[in-house]
């Protein structure tokens, strides 16, 4: 399986932390060149909260959100548009486990269809719920409360096509949009227990991305309210119906 880790150009510090680790682990893998928050145009992503819909799950964005998000978006273009089946997508600042080769062979040759497999989550393992065994010692699970997160993930061809094509504009920071199965229905999981960290270690490196893309804050907050309400219950009903359905 390929490995794509996305890495801003002035970021070098980080190249070579991750570097690193994926060579320590005789990982292959390929650096993509991140958008740059700095290069971005915020007239150039002007939107009203008139054409905003709720469903969107919309959220506040700053410029280097909005670079992440464009980022990952062109990985998943390039998968669109490549020969590959599968493959992982890392951010530069995370730490690895060494179980992380052994895994993505697991999940290239596993027989349990899946659409993404995020390697990493901010809960603990009490915060998700196994659904069905990868292995004797991961398991593809679900978390009980909503989701975020995009540092490392493996995503099939046939799910960046749909989740490009149902969520085919920025709304909201990726990570929302990747883990919101409730909006594009693909089958997402997280592997339990995970293999990729990102919180201890991205206090190492910061960027100054808190400039914030005014165009995109809801003016009327009870449609603010209704978003997050709508958000709330429709990933708690798609929860609810998944581990009855999947859980083995």
């Amino acid at each position: 399986m390929k490995c794509f880790v996305i890495n801003l150009k002035r970021a070098v510090e980080r190249k070579q932390y991750i570097s690193n680790q994926l060579h320590q682990l005789s990982q292959e893998f390929e650096f993509v060149e991140g958008v740059d928050w700095k290069d971005i145009d915020p007239a150039s992503f002007s939107q009203t909260a008139s054409n905003i819909k709720i469903k969107n799950s919309y959220r506040t964005l700053t410029l280097g959100q909005m670079g992440c998000n464009l980022s990952h978006r062109n990985v998943l273009k390039w998968l669109v548009d490549s020969s590959e089946r599968i493959i992982a997508v890392l951010e530069d600042d995370v730490r690895l486990s060494n179980d992380f080769p052994d895994i993505l062979d697991a999940l290239e040759t596993t027989t349990k269809p899946f659409d993404i497999v995020f390697l990493g989550s901010r809960f603990t393992e009490e915060g998700l719920i196994n659904l069905v065994p990868l292995n004797d010692k991961f398991n593809f699970s679900l978390s009980k409360a909503r989701e975020k997160g995009g540092w490392g993930y493996v995503i099939t061809k046939e799910a960046a096509k749909k989740f490009l094509r149902i969520l085919p504009e920025v709304t909201g920071p990726i990570d929302d949009a990747l883990h919101a199965y409730f909006l594009h229905g693909l089958k997402t999981y997280t592997l339990n227990p995970q293999i990729v960290f990102h919180e201890e270690e991205a206090k190492r490196f910061s960027f100054n991305t808190e400039t914030k893309l005014e165009s995109f804050v809801l003016k009327e907050e009870f449609m603010r309210f209704l978003s997050l309400f709508y958000e709330f219950y429709a990933h708690k009903a798609c929860f609810s119906s998944r581990v009855k359905t999947e859980k083995i």
